[in-house]
């Protein structure tokens, strides 16, 4: 008798696991049939990202960066078609990483060595790219590399410009350097995008109201609270 119900067990499980699997297979089909371009965009980034991590774990972090922003670049070229009016048709990332600089090149291998793998069930890889040039940008930061911080915003705002904590934190930095104009050209470039404007609205008249402004990375737990992934 226990074993018939242990049997019976055992089959009920497999059939839940069968009908995961199935649902997970046709999403996956859907995307492979509906939506090619982002099909390939999506195997593109998971050899770049994958080759990041080999290189990164052999401690070559400029070869690891490369190939971060060919797979950046290939995402922006995605974006430049929904927002071609906005993002400049010849913007392409280059960075290049002080070699001087060990402690910034051994955070930023320590970084991309963590980094999770792509999942072809979520389809919008340049948000997660994104979110990777965020902390990128906030790795810089900490080791005293403004221009670098600058361009990894920058990169992770042309991969995602609907999330406004890139616009904002660049805008912020800007402002920390004391560069009016551009903090100002920084929010109002967001301003241009539906979702994002208000709040950086909000954080436009905070800043200039008040002549405050934040820590460089003070949005940290709204990335990883709202990016996917």
């Amino acid at each position: 008798m226990l074993k018939t119900k242990v049997n019976n067990s055992k089959k009920f499980f497999l059939l839940i696991l069968f009908f995961i699997l199935l649902i997970l297979a046709s999403e996956s089909i859907y995307i492979i049939r509906n939506r090619p371009d982002v099909t390939h965009h999506y195997f593109i980034n998971y050899h770049h990202l994958t080759k990041a991590k080999s290189l990164a774990s052999k401690n070559l972090s400029q070869q690891a960066i490369n190939e971060l922003v060919k797979s950046a670049n290939s995402g922006i070229k995605l974006v430049k078609k929904q927002y071609k009016d906005f993002i400049p048709g010849d913007f392409e990332a280059k960075i290049n990483i002080p070699q001087e600089n060990s402690n910034l090149q051994n955070d930023i291998i320590s970084y991309i060595g963590s980094l999770d793998k792509l999942q072809i069930g979520k389809p919008y890889t340049e948000v997660y790219l994104s979110k990777i040039f965020y902390h990128l940008a906030l790795i810089a930061h900490k080791n005293l590399e403004p221009n670098l911080s600058e361009k990894f915003f920058q990169t992770s705002i042309y991969l995602a410009p609907e999330y406004g904590t890139s616009h904002i934190e660049l805008a912020n930095l800007y402002l920390r350097q004391g560069d009016v104009e551009k903090s100002k050209l920084a929010y109002d470039f967001c301003s241009k995008f539906d979702y994002p404007k208000d709040y950086c609205f909000a954080y436009f008249k905070k800043n200039f109201n008040t002549k405050t402004t934040e820590e460089v990375g003070f949005l940290r737990e709204d990335v990883e609270k709202h990016y996917l992934k």
